[in-house]
């Protein structure tokens, strides 16, 4: 009772009434813009919003899988690449555009700078702008060593589902 006085005295404590709990919340018609929308309780108004959070994290998810997988597209490319040049099936060295273009296409290296441009050196820019210190075994290795790491990634986010995602953030 003493504790409950003190609380009182030097304000505290606040107390709310929920007889008014209105929100602007989107409309449900499918219609742009928000309305007014009366709850009876805070927990639908919580349900509310899962209700609209739930599927951003749906789409969060399958942004996130879809960019490790071009990332994982553009690792193997780059591997690709270096070995062929190491192993001699690839050479740069005194050729023209056009037999550079040939030779990454017979090497099975996808445009992916400029797919629009797979008949020229723009679609292979993301390789061939690679520094020349890069062109080694180890090199090699370390992109095997991000391939592994970037299918764990995905590994590990398509075992996530939108609310154990969601959950994650909060902690």
């Amino acid at each position: 009772a003493n504790g409950a006085k003190f609380e009182r005295n030097f304000k505290l404590v606040t107390t709310f009434k929920t007889t008014n709990m209105c929100c602007f919340v989107p409309r449900r018609d499918g219609e742009e813009g928000l309305v007014i929308e009366r709850f009876s309780c805070v927990g639908d108004i919580l349900e509310r919003f899962v209700e609209l959070r739930l599927p951003a994290y749906a789409e969060r998810r399958n942004r996130m899988l879809n960019t490790l997988r071009n990332e994982i597209t553009e690792l193997q490319a780059r591997r690709a690449f270096l070995q062929a040049v190491l192993e001699g099936r690839l050479e740069l060295m005194k050729k023209s555009d056009e037999e550079i273009v040939e030779g990454m296409k017979a090497c099975g290296i996808p445009a992916l700078s400029d797919p629009e441009k797979a008949d020229s050196v723009d679609g292979y820019e993301y390789v061939l702008r690679m520094r020349i210190d890069r062109v080694k075994m180890r090199a090699i290795e370390e992109l095997d060593k991000e391939v592994a790491g970037k299918r764990a990634e995905i590994d590990q986010l398509e075992k996530e589902t939108p609310s154990s995602m969601w959950m994650h953030g909060l902690s």
